[in-house]
């Protein structure tokens, strides 16, 4: 038994042994390998590729171009072109931005005056600046100098413009002065007896008639006011009683009726006294049509398409 173990311990021995020198071999072999000519030739075509590789990798990346974006801008457009390397399509961007116009158109307002020319023709008009919406107009002397001076209405200043002859034909710039809300009809008449001319003028919006008495120089006092139907769209001054005063006649267009004011002899005035008519009056005026020297009134109904007369009673 000791004689077959010491057999079996020599036989791994040398089995143990064989093995390590395989080992070796095959080592020295792979170490022949690597240091054969054959080997380190295809070592250097290896590592001769894998060069190359790297090189055309940065020549690539160097070769990128950066994105360009190019702006152009106009008036009215702007354009915007953005490229890339990645890919072949050019994108283009428009944006038109509109431009906005503003016309601005202002509009004057005045009265014109065409002379005579002595033989019933007329010379092309001469302008006067008013103010908004002038409406009615009147002539008369208001400041004493024998010459014929112009009153005017201007409905949307809610005022009433003075304008003084110069003596040739032509007029001063208006002088102001305030009346109620959109004076509409202008009347002018010496109503306190003072020898000097008067304003009177209706109201339309206000619904009253506004009396302006003359200081004696052509300029004015503040309105005194007098309550009239709706809309009083039409004024006129006449003595309808006959006792040597001008009294106020008005027309009110929305109330279907004139109102007679009478003069209290100082330049005031009673409250109306009010007559029916057909629809919606305008204008009014006053005269003797019926030849018994009393102050008969005329009417156009504008919403009745007819003219009413209203004859002076007698009193």
């Amino acid at each position: 038994v000791t004689g077959s173990l010491s057999n079996v311990a020599d036989f791994q021995d040398i089995h143990h042994q064989a093995s390590n020198r395989n080992k070796k071999k095959r080592y020295f072999k792979h170490v022949r390998c690597l240091y054969s000519p054959v080997c380190l030739i295809l070592s250097l075509l290896a590592l001769l590729l894998l060069g190359t590789g790297i090189a055309a990798m940065l020549v690539i990346l160097i070769g990128i171009p950066k994105t360009t974006i190019t702006a152009t801008t106009a008036t009215t457009t702007t354009a915007t072109t953005a490229t890339t390397t990645t890919s072949t399509t050019t994108k283009t961007t428009t944006t038109s931005t509109a431009t906005t116009t503003t016309e601005t158109t202002t509009t004057t307002f005045n009265i014109g005056v065409l002379l005579s020319n002595g033989t019933g023709t007329f010379a092309a008009q001469v302008t006067y600046s008013t103010g908004v919406d002038p409406y009615s107009v009147a002539a008369a002397d208001v400041n004493g100098d024998s010459k014929l001076d112009i009153i005017v209405t201007n409905y949307g200043s809610n005022n009433v413009g003075v304008l003084l002859n110069t003596g040739t034909g032509t007029f001063a710039a208006q002088v102001t002065y305030s009346t109620g809300s959109g004076p509409y009809s202008v009347a002018a008449a010496d109503v306190n007896g003072d020898s000097t001319v008067d304003i009177i003028v209706g109201n339309d919006v206000s619904n009253n008639i506004g009396v302006l008495l003359n200081n004696g120089n052509g300029t004015f006092a503040a309105q005194v006011t007098y309550s009239t139907g709706s809309n009083p769209r039409s004024v006129v001054a006449a003595d309808v009683n006959g006792d040597s005063k001008l009294d106020i006649i008005v027309a009110n267009m929305n109330s279907n009726n004139v109102g007679v004011l009478l003069n209290n002899g100082n330049g005031t005035f009673a409250a109306q006294v009010t007559y029916s008519t057909g629809s919606n009056p305008y204008p009014v005026a006053a005269v003797d049509v019926s030849g018994d020297s009393k102050v008969d009134i005329i009417v156009a109904n504008g919403g009745s398409n007819n003219v009413g007369v209203l004859l002076a009673a007698c009193n």
